[in-house]
């Protein structure tokens, strides 16, 4: 697993593929999995408080996606990983699904703009100029499917 400084981001879409929210952080040094888990962490945290009761969180790593869909998070301990069984068992519906990572290239987007001078967590209720073509790109290959 490779370690290094890191950041998270993703995007949050209404059925119809629609932006309404984004965000993005700046984490420092961890793991390449530990930046995905943060991304989760934070895409819950965010569509909680924004009253989301049901969701679909989608991740390109597969261990994420196993250790938070089928896994026993609690054995490795970790704060965050606390966090997130935290948020699991909150009253709303949550489904996690594996994504080819040219599948989530707009959350990638949404991550780099912590290097850009956001640094710590910042949410983003319109989408950035940095990301609209990825947008509508992802956009046109859900409609196609």
């Amino acid at each position: 697993m490779r370690s290094g400084l890191t950041t998270c981001g993703g995007v949050g879409r209404d059925l119809n593929g629609n932006w309404c929210f984004g965000f993005s952080r700046a984490l420092g040094l961890c793991s390449s999995l530990d930046a995905e888990l943060w991304g989760v962490y934070e895409g819950l945290a965010t569509a909680w408080s924004l009253s989301f009761s049901r969701i679909i969180i989608e991740t390109d790593c597969r261990d994420a996606y196993e250790m938070v869909a089928h896994g026993n998070p609690r054995q490795l301990g970790s704060s965050l990983l606390s966090g997130l069984i935290e948020l699991q068992h909150r009253p709303w519906e949550i489904q996690f699904s594996f994504v080819r990572r040219e599948g989530n290239v707009p959350a990638d987007i949404m991550a780099q703009l912590a290097w850009r001078g956001y640094p710590e967590y910042r949410r983003y209720m319109e989408p950035p100029l940095e990301v609209s073509d990825a947008l509508q790109l992802d956009m046109e290959s859900l409609l196609m499917q």
